[in-house]
């Protein structure tokens, strides 16, 4: 291979990463901000079906749609629910759907967004009947059909008829009478279920007959109110105002109304569902949220080979349990977080091990913004490697800009307990977000192990979005030992051809440099050990030599062919460097320039609605062998319930050092089954056959099987 052709291919890859970076800001215009919040319910990669979207019961004056967007080369298919005027109100309205939709978030919609979706709705509300329209003699003419375009939530002002307020429309509801669900609903909501209220307040409030939908109006903003919802409580009371200026509870609207307008705190629901005394004059009341999942898994993998006969090398029962408990009153939201699991080794050799990923309390004072995370819990921000147990403070000092303060002990694998032999802590300060799409953070960060430093850091990050463009990017820079640790840079952008294209520039010290990598190939040595017989200085040049340095760089393109189709591509160059004898312990040679170039043609809801396959060729140019690669992965639904996923995988790779080849062949499937929505049931199998070839020998092959199955219950 030429010595020329790796730095030739780097200077051309660095010069198109340049050049997409200086043109993305170019692709990013945006808009006014305000009013454009959304709760992002659900993202999925096949389109949501209209039972789905029936099921929602959006609150009065929203509007719920979908959007589409680009990850990893694949098309997802975001659910929506907006427009708030601020992440608070959103925030508010998403405990209506936590549980539906327990991975639901907030988020800001693009301008363009945001028009699209209310002139959607614009146009499909302009395919209505028309509403009622007042009583007038039988020659008048009859007045014109009103168009409403919906008014996002927290704007002052609500559509009007051109004549006189507007008046809905309203049907029939089936089932029991109409005054009976009316007096269900005020029993659901001295019980406090205000979520289920709402639902049937909203439902009632169309009913023809005005002695229930009025009342069930009135009620239907006290509701929102109870439930914390107070722009959608202030929009409920208006809206009756306008329909019934001269209705029984009319006064008293008008000064609930005032009282939220004033910020005046919230009333309370008395036993019998009629207004209670005011949030400040009793006791405080606390909303609740529980739901989490265990599943118990049963994990088996078994080769066999020509010479050496069968092996079990995985046998074993893996018990997993993750819950969220989460506790709301007006100002305080309490959240505590455990995911952990169990296994059980069923090997004669084998190691049972407990494990904890995360355990933690987190605790949000919502009129100041203020947050304290207590307990075991990651975090890969302001300098923070990870995992650790410890504590996150967060204070909002203005609007755009919050200080954090993070200490605590690093954990190295979450099958260990508390460990406080290194130990940690730092500030970082959050801006943003600025011009609609900028978020910056900086930070300091210190860690010291056996009374010294181990890593010593500062650094930040940028981040820009746009529906247009992405950008994020990341220095680590280790003031101790006076080297770059990290830089990171990755970006997107869309073209107006629907074109993606997306980059990556990686360069990292690995592992991260500390101290403790001293310890790297010391079989039997502890650093207070080393550290007593070589001296600080010596241990710290050991802690370089064990740290090589990793450079990658990938650019991708994706272009849809149609609605259903399409093609994905990209490139990457990568480098780890070796690293060098000292302390008894010998060198790693580094892997050399290593190329690799992958194609993708991705198809979905190609058989059936909801289908998925991915079509993939990779080619690996590595400084010691050519890797050719196969894959097929589709997913295919049997039922709304059944799901199957067959995948295949097929491998080369020609070593051109020995001469030798190695043939890879790697089919699985695996199938879920939903029960019900609380249970599912998950199997997956597959085989592996490898084949070794090499001159004058017979072929050495190896057989393998893996089998996963289990059973997932949600509550």
């Amino acid at each position: 291979m030429s010595s020329k052709r790796p730095l030739r291919n780097m200077a051309n890859i660095l010069f198109s990463v340049l050049l997409f970076a200086l043109l993305c800001p170019v692709f990013a215009n945006a808009g006014p901000a305000s009013g454009r919040y959304v709760i992002n319910l659900a993202s999925e990669v096949v389109p949501f079906e209209d039972n789905i979207l029936a099921s929602i019961e959006a609150a009065e004056g929203t509007i719920l749609y979908t959007t589409t967007f680009e990850k990893d080369g694949l098309r997802w298919y975001r659910l929506r629910l907006g427009f708030f005027s601020g992440a608070t109100d959103a925030k508010l309205e998403m405990d209506n759907f936590i549980k539906k939709f327990p991975d639901a978030w907030v988020a800001k919609a693009a301008e363009q967004e945001w028009e699209k979706a209310l002139l959607e709705k614009a146009s499909a509300t302009a395919m209505i009947a028309s509403p009622i329209p007042p009583p007038s003699s039988p020659s008048a003419p009859a007045p014109a059909p009103a168009v409403t375009v919906p008014v996002p939530v927290g704007r002052e002002t609500l559509a009007k008829a051109p004549s006189e307020p507007k008046r809905p429309t309203f049907s029939k509801p089936e089932g029991p009478d109409a005054s009976q669900r009316l007096a269900e609903a005020d029993l659901v909501m001295a019980e406090k279920n205000y979520a289920r209220a709402i639902q049937l307040y909203t439902k009632l409030s169309k009913d023809e007959d005005v002695a229930v939908r009025e009342p069930a109006q009135q009620k239907l903003g006290l509701a929102r109110e109870y439930n914390g919802q107070l722009a959608h409580a202030k929009a409920e009371y208006r809206r009756y105002l306008t329909l019934y200026p001269a209705g029984d509870a009319a006064q008293e609207v008008r000064k609930r109304l005032d009282n939220l307008q004033k910020g005046g705190r919230p009333a309370r629901v008395s036993q019998n569902g009629q207004p209670g005394a005011k949030a400040s004059e009793q006791e405080s009341f606390w909303r609740k949220d529980f739901h989490g999942s265990l599943s118990e898994f049963y994990y088996r993998n078994e080769s066999k080979t020509d010479a050496g006969g069968n092996v079990v090398s995985q046998s074993s029962f893996n018990t997993d349990l993750d819950f969220n408990l989460r506790l709301r009153s007006e100002d305080l939201d309490i959240q505590t977080v455990f995911v952990g699991g169990h296994e059980e080794d069923l090997l004669e050799d084998g190691d049972s091990r407990t494990r904890i990923s995360s355990g933690y309390v987190n605790l949000i004072h919502k009129p100041s913004g203020h947050a304290a995370r207590l307990g075991r819990q990651t975090r890969s921000s302001g300098g923070v490697l990870g995992r650790f147990d410890g504590a996150l403070l967060g204070f909002q000092l203005m609007d755009k800009v919050r200080m954090n303060l993070v200490g605590g002990f690093p954990v190295q694998s979450s099958t260990r307990g508390l460990e406080t032999d290194k130990r940690f802590y730092g500030v970082s300060f959050d801006l943003g977000t600025l011009a609609d799409h900028w978020d910056f953070n900086t930070f300091i960060i210190n860690q010291e192990t056996e009374g010294i430093t181990d890593r010593r850091a500062v650094g930040g990050e940028v981040r820009y979005f746009h529906p247009r463009g992405t950008f994020f990017s990341l220095v680590d820079y280790d003031i101790s030992y006076r080297e770059l640790n990290t830089f990171l840079a990755v970006g997107s952008m869309t073209l107006p051809t629907e074109t993606m294209l997306n980059f990556s520039v990686d360069y990292r010290q690995s592992p991260s440099l500390t101290t403790s990598n001293a310890l790297i190939g010391q079989l039997d040595a502890s650093l207070d050990q080393l550290l007593d017989d070589l001296g600080e200085d010596a241990v710290r040049d050991l802690a370089r030599d064990r740290t090589a340095l990793s450079r990658s760089v990938t650019l991708g393109i994706t272009q849809p062919i149609n609605q259903k189709l399409q093609v994905a591509a990209d490139v990457s160059w990568s480098n780890l460097e070796g690293t060098k004898a000292s302390g008894g312990v010998e060198e790693i040679q580094g892997s050399g320039d290593e190329y690799y170039y992958s194609l993708q043609l991705i198809g979905n809801s190609l058989i059936r609605e909801g289908d998925l396959a991915i079509f993939g060729l990779r080619y690996g140019d590595t400084a010691t062998s050519d890797i050719y690669s196969v894959n097929l992965n589709t997913r295919y639904p049997l039922t709304r319930d059944w799901r199957i996923n067959p995948r295949l995988v097929v491998d080369f790779r020609k070593n051109r050092e020995t001469d030798t080849d190695q043939l890879k062949f790697r089919p699985s499937l695996r199938t879920d089954y939903r029960w019900n929505k609380n249970l599912n049931f998950e199997l997956e199998g597959g085989m592996e056959w490898t084949s070794n070839s090499e001159p004058d020998q017979e072929d050495d092959d190896t057989r393998g099987f893996f089998v996963i199955a289990g059973l997932r219950f949600h509550f």
